[in-house]
């Protein structure tokens, strides 16, 4: 009829049915240096593993980055050809590396002498670990140029970059002067 009420002990008094501390002294429930140590070892194979698979993302995204930059700048080139009603050129330099905004070269003018536009946001240095080759309709010159013209047309080689194992190309659109990226399979 009467029930024997359990008593319900606080941590530091857990006892074993023998009348010992079960465990550690001060808890039951405490995790053993061996169960930390296993665990420990599972993160660092887990960690070691992540990073591994990570090491391929900067090569990416630098070529991403790249990829985007030299887009923005075909699209401002076609803005300004369009506002402005000339013609704008993209001009690749191999010496430094770069893209630069100008003014199209004239028949009688030195290549050197020509009027660069908008030197801060014109130009695109590329970084030494992406590699630019061009498409066959340029393979006998050494400074292609891209046209960007008033009326929204455009003319210019297929543009690669490429990184590691990853590669873009880069098109410029004939008719709406759009630029057309694609991924390159290696």
């Amino acid at each position: 009829m009467f029930e024997k009420k359990r008593r319900i002990t606080p941590y530091l008094h857990n006892t074993a049915p023998n009348g010992r501390p079960a465990g550690n002294r001060y808890c039951g429930r405490c995790f053993t240096l061996m169960e930390l140590v296993v665990v420990m070892a599972i993160m660092t194979i887990i960690g070691g593993l992540a990073i591994g698979r990570l090491g391929k993302i900067p090569a990416l995204a630098s070529l991403e980055g790249a990829a985007d930059r030299t887009e923005r700048m075909f699209a401002y080139a076609s803005l300004l050809a369009v506002t402005r009603g000339k013609t704008v050129a993209v001009v690749y330099d191999a010496a430094e590396r770069r893209l630069r905004l100008a003014e199209p070269a004239a028949a009688n003018t030195d290549a050197d002498n020509r009027k660069y536009l908008n030197r801060r946001y014109g130009t695109i240095t590329f970084n030494p670990g992406i590699a630019l080759a061009w498409g066959k309709e340029t393979a006998a010159a050494t400074n292609p140029e891209f046209h960007f013209f008033p009326d929204g047309a455009a003319s210019g080689p297929t543009l690669y970059l490429s990184r590691g194992p990853h590669a873009v190309s880069l098109r410029v659109s004939p008719l709406t002067g759009v630029v057309i990226r694609g991924e390159v399979q290696p």
